[in-house]
C-alpha cells in the first residue's frame, strides 16, 4: 500500500563514498522515518563524485572518504564548511578459508602464491592512496607493484577479492564489517602509523535546492545519535 508523504517532504540527493554505504543506508533510513523526508544516495569513488559535484551535478550533499576533496569544494565556494563524520581504517582482507596467513600482516603480500593484490585506484580513492602509502612505508611496494589490480572504488576492489579475481586486497574496515563480507573473509588491521589518517568529511553543497533539510541531515549524520551506527560499520 502506498503511503502519501506530507506535502512538505523534501527529496535530498546525496553523493557519497562507497565505503560509507552500509552505515549511511541505515542512518538514511532513520532520518527518513524521523522526518518524513526522502534521501537518495549515489555511491562511488570520492574522486569521481568530486568531479561530478565540481561540474554542477545536482546533489545536495557530498560525503567523501577524505578531507581534501570537501576542502577543495569549500575553497571553490561550492559548499558550506565541511564537517567530520568519521575516520576510516584500512585492512588487508582475504576470503576464508585461505592458505594465506593474513596474521603475518604486510609480509603476507610477499607470499609467492599470491598472483593478484587488489587496491582501490589511488588516483580517485583515498583508501587506495592509503594502501600505496602503507606498502611504500613497509618497503614491499616494489615487490607487489606488478601484481596490483585496481578497482574503480573500494567496493569494486572488494569484489575482485570476493570473486577470486585477486588473492588478497586492501579494503576499508567498513566493508570488512559489511553484512555481505563479514562472514566470507578475514582481515588484518593496518596500523595507523603506516599511512596518513583517513579522516572523512561531508558538506552541504551551496547549489542545493533544499538547504535547510540538507543541513538538518548533515547535523543528524554527525550527531551523537548516529555515532554508534558509524562505529558499528568500522568508522571511528
Amino acid at each position: 500500500m502506498l503511503v502519501a508523504l506530507p506535502a512538505w517532504a523534501a527529496e535530498l540527493k546525496v553523493a557519497a563514498a562507497v565505503s560509507a554505504k552500509d552505515a549511511l543506508d541505515e542512518i538514511t533510513g532513520q532520518f527518513e522515518k524521523k522526518t518524513g523526508n526522502h534521501v537518495s544516495v549515489t555511491y562511488g569513488s570520492s574522486g569521481k563524485l568530486f568531479t561530478q559535484v565540481s561540474q554542477g551535478a545536482p546533489f545536495d550533499l557530498y560525503f567523501s572518504a577524505d578531507t581534501e576533496s570537501p576542502a577543495e569544494l569549500f575553497k571553490q565556494g561550492l559548499c558550506e564548511p565541511p564537517k567530520r563524520y568519521g575516520r576510516g581504517r584500512l585492512v588487508l582482507w582475504t576470503l576464508k578459508p585461505s592458505p594465506l596467513d593474513i596474521d603475518k600482516g604486510l609480509k603476507t603480500l610477499l607470499d609467492p602464491r599470491i598472483q593478484k593484490v587488489a587496491i582501490a585506484n589511488p588516483v580517485v580513492a583515498p583508501y587506495g592512496r592509503a594502501a600505496v602509502e602503507t606498502m611504500r612505508f613497509a618497503k614491499v611496494y616494489e615487490q607487489v607493484e606488478k601484481k596490483l589490480v585496481k578497482g574503480e572504488n573500494i567496493s569494486q576492489t572488494a569484489q575482485f577479492v570476493d570473486s577470486g579475481a585477486a588473492d588478497i586486497g586492501f579494503l576499508s574496515l567498513s566493508l570488512a564489517y559489511s553484512p555481505k563480507l563479514k562472514e566470507r573473509g578475514k582481515y588484518w588491521m593496518v596500523p595507523l602509523n603506516l599511512h596518513q589518517p583517513i579522516d572523512q568529511d561531508a558538506a552541504v553543497l551551496k547549489g542545493s535546492q533544499e538547504l535547510a533539510t540538507a543541513r538538518q541531515f548533515l547535523s543528524f549524520c554527525t550527531s551523537g545519535e548516529t555515532r554508534e551506527v558509524w562505529h558499528r560499520f568500522g568508522l571511528e
